[in-house]
C-alpha cells in the first residue's frame, strides 16, 4: 500500500528497517529521537530518601542492579538471573531489583529459588514513577533477547546518571555508547553480561565516569505562556492486529498556548552521539515558535484494514491498569 504521509522513526535502526522491509522511500522517513523529561529524570536528594522507603534493600547491598519492564521471555530476565549467579562469587553483596509485572513472574520467582539467589533478588510491582527506582540503582541492566526499539528506560537511566549494561540490539547502540556510557553485550550471552556487571560493580571510578558521560543528550525547555488556541485536525495512525495493518483516522480536539520567540524557551545540545543527528538539522537554540498543550482529547475509532499478512512486533503490555485518561470506542464491531 502507499503511505502518503511522512514517517517519523525514533531510531536509525528502525528507519533502515522501514526502508528496506516495506520499501518506503528514504526521503519519506525521518529520524527524530524521542526525548526524556530531564526535569523529572534528574537526581534528587528528597526523592532518593523517599525511594529508599519505597524500595527497601538488604543492609550493605552493593552494587544494586535494576531491571524495569514486563516479565516476559523477550526481556531476558532469565539471562540476567543466571548472570547474577555468576557475579555473586566476585561481588557477594550484589542485589538485583526487578520492577514490573507480566506472564513470566511466577516462573522467574521459581528460577530465583532454583539458582539459590533468593537473598539477592527482590521483586517490586510495576510503577508509573520509575525515577524513584533509578535513585536506588548503581547499574541498570537491559538483558533483552529480541524485539526492542529504543527503550525509554535506557534514556531515563542515562539522564539520571546511572550507567547501563544492555543487550546490543535494535536501537540500543544508539543510546548506550559501548565503553563510554555503559557496556553492550550480545543478547542471551550470560557470561558476557556477568563480566560487564562485574566490571562496573567493582570499579567506582568507571561507574561514576560512565554515569556522567551519559547524563546529557539535550535539554529542551518550552515556556507555558502565549496565546490560547484550539485545534481539531485529525490524526492518522497505523497499528497491527491479528496480522492486519489497520489505519485509523482519529478525530481529536486540543487547547494549547502558542508563543513567538518565547524568552523562556531554548534548546541545548549535549556531547552525546545521539545529539549529533539533531545538531545536523541546524536548529536554532532559540525557537521561533513554541506550542504548549493544555488539553488534548480524542476518540479512538475501530479503523480500517489496509493490508493483511503483516508481521507485528508483538509484546506484552502488562496487566489492566487504571489510568487518568479515557478512551471512547466508536464504530461497528467486526
Amino acid at each position: 500500500f502507499d503511505i502518503r504521509s511522512h514517517v517519523i522513526s525514533i531510531t536509525a535502526f528502525t528507519r533502515r528497517y522501514l526502508i528496506d522491509t516495506y520499501g518506503i522511500p528514504d526521503d519519506r522517513v525521518s529520524l527524530i529521537y524521542q526525548g526524556t523529561d530531564v526535569a523529572t529524570f534528574t537526581p534528587s536528594a528528597d526523592r532518593a530518601e523517599e525511594a529508599r522507603g519505597r524500595y527497601p534493600l538488604p543492609a550493605g547491598a552493593f552494587p544494586v542492579l535494576g531491571s524495569l519492564g514486563s516479565f516476559e521471555e523477550r526481556k531476558g530476565q532469565t539471562v540476567l538471573l543466571e548472570a547474577l549467579a555468576q557475579v555473586l562469587p566476585t561481588l557477594p553483596d550484589a542485589h538485583l531489583v526487578l520492577v514490573g509485572d507480566g506472564p513470566d513472574e511466577s516462573m522467574l520467582r521459581a528460577r530465583v529459588t532454583e539458582l539459590g539467589i533468593d537473598d539477592h533478588v527482590t521483586f517490586f510491582p510495576f510503577t508509573t514513577e520509575p525515577a524513584h527506582v533509578f535513585e536506588v540503582l548503581d547499574v541498570l541492566t537491559l538483558p533483552s533477547t529480541h524485539k526492542e526499539g529504543l527503550p525509554n528506560v535506557l534514556l531515563e537511566a542515562l539522564a539520571m546518571g546511572v550507567p547501563v549494561v544492555s543487550s546490543r540490539l535494535a536501537g540500543t547502540p544508539e543510546a548506550v555508547i559501548d565503553g563510554e556510557t555503559g557496556f553492550l553485550v550480545e543478547p542471551g550471552d550470560v557470561g558476557e553480561l556477568a563480566e560487564a556487571i562485574v566490571r562496573l560493580g567493582a570499579d567506582d571510578d568507571l561507574r561514576r565516569r560512565m554515569g556522567e558521560e551519559g547524563a546529557h543528550i539535550l535539554t529542551l525547555r518550552v515556556a507555558r505562556g502565549g496565546m490560547v488556541r484550539r485545534d481539531s485536525k485529525p490524526i492518522v495512525t497505523y497499528s497491527v492486529l491479528d496480522g492486519k495493518l489497520i489505519r485509523a483516522t482519529i478525530p481529536h480536539r486540543s487547547v494549547y498556548r502558542m508563543a513567538l520567540r518565547s524568552a523562556g524557551s531554548f534548546l541545548e545540545l549535549g556531547d552525546h552521539v545521539m545529539a549529533d543527528s539533531i545538531r545536523d538539522l541546524g536548529l536554532s537554540k532559540k525557537p521561533l515558535m513554541t506550542r504548549y498543550y493544555v488539553e488534548r482529547g480524542a476518540i479512538l475509532p475501530l479503523g480500517e484494514v489496509v493490508e493483511e499478512g503483516v508481521r507485528p512486533l508483538e509484546g506484552y503490555y502488562g496487566k489492566d491498569r487504571e489510568g487518568e485518561h479515557t478512551v471512547d470506542y466508536v464504530g461497528q464491531e467486526s
